[in-house]
């Protein structure tokens, strides 16, 4: 349940609401970060669940805790400190992902890689009340990449890519079991796959870019209905500019969907109608939305000659003028100085846009840390507060992700590569918690 949740009727808005409102004079990002909250090598992936609780599931070796490689999970409740709550694989797990909803429910999925062969299990493990559930696999393939949405009661679905660019996912009502696993659609080579969707009804959708024709590309969505499967695809985007190499989606309450496509991005006029251009950002684009529905925003990190900018926009009934987050110029630094620019947005109830990005090294290209702040900026487009968030690492990152909880904290994932000799496979990761 990260940004990608569709919130319907009255009541499921009162309820995500509940207890949300912060006091008038309250630090956003408070106390100031200066501390990792949680590190370790490997990759990691976080999502905050109903009770404000911070679920981090991480691959690779893990530097402050006994063992070898393996898939190992982490839990902080809304106040306190990060614990272990289990190590779920050997050294062939792989790639994963996690989503979180009501109390401390939390649903994770990863690739399973024996002997680094060519053919791997999806696996996947559910979290309730009594901690974490059996394994179970729930397909097989050379697979790629994998992700998980969740809704507010705890339906689930999994998505993963399989190499020669077939999609297919897994869903699991909350308390059933996971369906055989689906194939919603065959992409052309390079297509690109968005986040899945679990709506609250159990409704899930899958949006993708197929670049099927010579001419350009189409994207193009499939629907999971309860009860009777996933259901053909539909073209939203035919042949939008250039050659993207992003994606990103999100639905408001109503089901109008949100896409950026590369740095164009487009909105759906309804639940069914047609997709037009809103705008265009001169660098990839994030999406995200709250958990009412109420409120969408995009996010961009843009290298113009060489001064870097980190922008956001707001959608409440129509698109706000963007509002500038970050700038700095770094023109008299050599290209390679910037590089593994990285931006992830999360929007709460309130209107406010969290947004967290790197920009490559402060200096010319020897080992010389990455930066990576956050800020927090109010409905009208002022920054609340900036928070830098690491001065230690020496790495190329290679992905980063912000989340926001109904009553919890602000949570940055970071994970990269370090080749320095403080990390034992060299990949690192870094987990902050930041009260709101």
């Amino acid at each position: 349940m990260r940004r990608l949740t569709i919130a319907t009727g009255a009541a499921a808005i009162a309820a995500a609401l509940a207890g949300t409102t912060l006091p008038a004079a309250a630090d956003p990002l408070d106390p100031p970060a200066h501390g990792r909250l949680l590190s370790g090598s490997g990759h990691a992936q976080s999502a905050i669940d109903g009770e404000g609780g911070v679920h981090t599931v991480r691959l690779g070796t893990v530097s402050e805790w006994a063992g070898g490689a393996a898939l190992t999970t982490a839990y902080r409740p809304a106040s306190g400190a990060f614990t272990r709550t289990g190590t779920h694989d050997d050294e062939y797990a792989d790639v994963g992902d996690i989503g979180t909803g009501y109390g401390s429910y939390a649903v994770m999925a990863w690739k399973h890689n024996p002997g680094g062969g060519p053919i791997a299990e999806v696996r996947a493990k559910v979290k309730g009340s009594g901690g974490w559930g059996e394994t179970v696999t729930i397909g097989t393939g050379k697979t790629a990449k994998i992700w998980v949405d969740t809704n507010p009661r705890g339906d689930a679905v999994v998505t993963w890519l399989l190499s020669g660019g077939v999609l297919q996912s897994a869903v699991r009502p909350r308390g059933g079991t996971w369906t055989s696993h689906a194939t919603p659609a065959s992409i052309g080579a390079g297509g690109l796959v968005a986040e899945p969707v679990m709506a609250d009804d159990g409704t899930a959708f899958v949006t993708w870019y197929d670049a099927d024709t010579p001419a350009g590309g189409t994207v193009r969505r499939s629907r999971y209905l309860p009860g009777s499967g996933w259901n053909g695809s539909w073209d939203l985007v035919n042949n939008p500019p250039g050659t993207p190499k992003t994606l990103a989606t999100a639905f408001d309450s109503n089901r109008r969907q949100t896409i950026a496509v590369g740095p164009h991005v487009y909105r759906q006029a309804g639940a069914t109608g047609k997709f037009a251009k809103a705008f265009t950002i001169a660098h990839a684009v994030r999406v995200a939305v709250d958990a009412t529905g109420q409120r969408t925003a995009v996010a961009w990190i843009a290298d113009d000659r060489g001064r870097l900018n980190v922008g956001t926009r707001r959608w409440r009934d129509g698109w706000r003028p963007a509002t500038r987050v970050w700038t700095k110029d770094m023109s008299k630094l050599p290209a390679c100085a910037r590089h593994q620019l990285s931006v992830d947005t999360a929007i709460s109830q309130q209107g406010r846009r969290y947004v967290a990005w790197s920009t490559g090294f402060d200096g010319p290209c020897a080992k010389k840390p990455q930066l990576t702040d956050v800020a927090a900026v109010d409905g009208v487009g002022k920054v609340l507060a900036r928070r830098h968030l690491q001065t230690t690492e020496a790495a190329l990152q290679d992905r980063l992700t912000v989340d926001v909880g109904t009553k919890g904290p602000v949570a940055v994932t970071v994970s990269g590569w370090d080749d320095s000799v403080s990390h034992d496979d060299g990949h690192y990761h870094v987990v902050y918690a930041l009260t709101r």
